[in-house]
């Protein structure tokens, strides 16, 4: 049974979800810093530069 006020959680949380896209597109894309603390030429540095190609297309 759907009670009143699960139609308007309902209602309000996809009038919340629909605005998402909009908030997400008027951002600035700045650069991004990736901080690894582990020495060049690991596992760890190569698979950050992999994730960090990935991130920026």
């Amino acid at each position: 049974m759907t009670t009143r006020r699960n139609f308007v959680q309902s209602t309000v949380s996809l009038a919340a979800i629909s605005a998402l896209p909009f908030s997400v597109s008027a951002q600035t894309f700045e650069a991004v810093k990736i901080v690894n603390g582990f020495p060049a030429g690991g596992t760890a540095d190569s698979t950050s530069r992999r994730v960090a190609e990935n991130i920026g297309g």
